[in-house]
Formats: C-alpha cells, sequence, structure tokens
C-alpha cells in the first residue's frame, strides 16, 4: 500500500465518492490542507469546512486531469 503523502500533497483538487454523506449534502469538491497517517484533511468548497477523509472516500482530481490532458495531447487532440 502506497503512503498517503505520495498520493495526495497539499493544494489538489479532491473530489468526494458518492457514498460518503457529505457528497449527499452538498460538500463534493475541496482541496488538501494537510495529509497524516490515515487521514487527508480537505477543506470543502461548499461549507467551508475542514473534514477528515480516509482514502477510500475521495480521489485525486489535479492527479486525474494530469493524465487526461497529456494523453490527448500525444493523440494530437486538445
Amino acid at each position: 500500500m502506497d503512503r498517503l503523502k505520495d498520493q495526495y500533497s497539499i493544494g489538489d483538487r479532491i473530489g468526494v465518492l458518492p457514498h460518503h454523506d457529505v457528497w449527499m449534502m452538498g460538500d463534493r469538491f475541496g482541496t488538501v490542507e494537510k495529509v497524516g497517517h490515515v487521514w487527508v484533511h480537505v477543506k470543502m468548497m461548499v461549507s467551508g469546512k475542514v473534514r477528515k477523509f480516509t482514502e477510500h472516500s475521495i480521489h485525486n482530481m489535479s492527479r486525474d486531469y494530469s493524465r487526461i490532458e497529456s494523453v490527448s495531447v500525444i493523440n494530437g487532440k486538445i
């Protein structure tokens, strides 16, 4: 298993997965404030609260978009 600090860094955009209660309340996106051993602390965009998540409740949108962008440049499509 990778360390959380290898997967997430401060300032990364995070999307909450739909199975989490926070997603149902409308807090779906945020930015990483702190990365611990077990928890990723995320400042949510809608409420402004800092919430703790495990790696199984969120996904790193910053890494997903950079991967998609590099693939589109290789294929010649923008």
